[in-house]
């Protein structure tokens, strides 16, 4: 970054380190936008955008950038499908949660470590929501 401060790919990465490590949130928001900025059509930096989002409490917005990685190859990772089912999950959206986490789960391929336990648990509170 100090080479090139924008770089999309550093910048999705490290802020999706940040990320994953719960540091930084805000740090790794601004960081994900500009990578988001320079290549808008990267499923890639469309869910780290998405997610930091959700992370920081913002399902609502974090939506529609998952909704954009689908449609340029987000329907093919089971990580992104699984966020997205997360953020519908916390928008009350259980259906469509549902829909997102069968389709993760018939790619993970252990990808997503701990996706079945996750998704037993998220379909369980989904049938005491109901």
């Amino acid at each position: 970054l100090k080479i090139n401060p924008d770089y999309a790919y550093v910048l999705n990465n490290y802020a999706y380190f940040l990320c994953i490590e719960d540091r930084k949130l805000k740090k790794a928001e601004d960081m994900s936008y500009r990578a988001v900025q320079a290549d808008p059509d990267n499923a890639n930096s469309l869910d780290t955008y998405g997610w930091i989002l959700y992370l920081m409490g913002k399902p609502e917005e974090a939506k529609p950038h998952f909704k954009r990685a689908m449609l340029y190859g987000g329907k093919d990772s089971p990580v992104i499908l699984d966020h997205y089912a997360e953020v519908l999950f916390a928008l009350g959206e259980y259906p469509m949660a549902r829909v997102y986490w069968d389709k993760a789960l018939k790619i993970n391929g252990g990808e997503v470590a701990d996706l079945e336990e996750r998704v037993a648990k998220r379909k369980r509170q989904m049938e005491k929501g109901k």
